[in-house]
C-alpha cells in the first residue's frame, strides 16, 4: 500500500490522471487499484528489496512488486545494496524506492540508509525490522533516513503490499 500510494502520487504530480474520469476512476483509487496509465508507469519503476532472510527473498518481492509489474533487484546485506544503488546511479538509472531490513550481516540496514542519503539518495527508504518499538536498536534506525518503519511481521508486510 505504501508503494502504491507514493507511485499514484508521483504519477499526479507529474501531471497524469490515474486513470479513466468518473466513478470507475474513484473506485480504483479508492480500493487502491491503478488504472492502466498508472500501470504503465510502474513498469518503468525501479526497486530494491534488501534482507539476509532466504525466504522473504523469495515471498515479499512476488507480494509487492509483482503485482504491481515493477522491476526490482535484491541485495543480501546493506554493502551489496550500496554497491547497486551507486551503479544505479552512474547508469543514470536510480531506485525509485528501496525495502531494507536492518539487522544485516557486514553493512546494517541503519549504516547502508546513511550511507545512501549521504551520498544523495533522494528516493522512497521503507525500513522492515524485527526490532521492537522502543528498543535503541529501532530507534537509531528509523533516525537513519528511512521516510517510514514497519515491524517485519505480517501486519507490516501487510502494510507494504
Amino acid at each position: 500500500r505504501i508503494l502504491r500510494s507514493r507511485q499514484a502520487s508521483s504519477y499526479r504530480n507529474r501531471g497524469g490522471s490515474m486513470g479513466s474520469t468518473g466513478a470507475a476512476s474513484r473506485s480504483n483509487r479508492a480500493s487502491g487499484r491503478l488504472g492502466p496509465a498508472a500501470l504503465e508507469e510502474a513498469a518503468e519503476l525501479r526497486c530494491l528489496f534488501v534482507d539476509d532472510d532466504k525466504f522473504l527473498h523469495l515471498t515479499l518481492p512476488a507480494r509487492i512488486f509483482d503485482p504491481l509489474g515493477i522491476a526490482f533487484d535484491a541485495a543480501e546485506d546493506g554493502e551489496e545494496a550500496l554497491d547497486l544503488v551507486a551503479e544505479a546511479s552512474r547508469q543514470g538509472m536510480p531506485y525509485a524506492a528501496i525495502i531494507i531490513d536492518n539487522m544485516m550481516p557486514k553493512v546494517t540496514g541503519t549504516e547502508a540508509v546513511r550511507a545512501m542519503r549521504q551520498t544523495g539518495f533522494s528516493g522512497l527508504i521503507l525500513g522492515m525490522t524485527g526490532d521492537p518499538t522502543g528498543c535503541s536498536e529501532r530507534a537509531e534506525f528509523e533516525q537513519s533516513g528511512l521516510d517510514a518503519c514497519v515491524d517485519k511481521d505480517a501486519a507490516g508486510v501487510q502494510v507494504l503490499a
